[in-house]
């Protein structure tokens, strides 16, 4: 045997002696998965989803969506594949508001109750602050995003 082999081995048998009481454990388990291609910006629905059996260990499963509720209601931030675990970082709250469109906005203060058309400056999601510009004045406004995609503006 030469002296490369027996080094080799040498470092074979340090390595198992140091790993023994290291277990991985890996189980089956259900993640949900696209049951079609799920485009970027599309919100994902209960139907766009299926459960499907994967052999898992806990480091291979982390950043991954265990189960629908975790998918369920949010947007594509990029292309989902079919039957592939879904990353979460490639989910995001619905855009409702895109940027450089004409949406309409609401302040109300003491009763009153006033209506706009705004530019909107930045794309947003339900709750979320973002930029626009009324179309009449060209004044710039911050408002909060409703969930019927128009604006809500806090502050004149």
């Amino acid at each position: 045997m030469s002296v490369f082999r027996k080094i080799c081995l040498a470092a074979l048998l340090v390595f198992m002696f140091e790993m023994r009481g290291v277990v991985v454990r890996a189980e089956v388990r259900e993640l949900p998965v696209p049951a079609q291609t799920i485009s970027p910006r599309q919100v994902v629905k209960d139907g766009d989803l299926i459960y499907r059996k994967f052999r898992t260990t806990e480091a291979s499963i982390r950043g991954i969506a265990l189960d629908m509720g975790q998918i369920v209601g949010l947007q594509a931030r990029r292309r989902l594949v079919p039957g592939r675990p879904v990353p979460l970082a490639a989910l995001g709250k619905a855009i409702l508001v895109e940027r450089g469109k004409r949406t309409s906005a609401f302040f109300e203060i003491d009763g009153l109750s006033i209506r706009a058309n705004l530019i909107t400056l930045e794309e947003g999601s339900a709750g979320d602050v973002i930029s626009a510009r009324n179309l009449e004045t060209g004044t710039a406004v911050r408002a909060t995003v409703s969930p019927d995609g128009t604006l809500r503006v806090d502050e004149p």
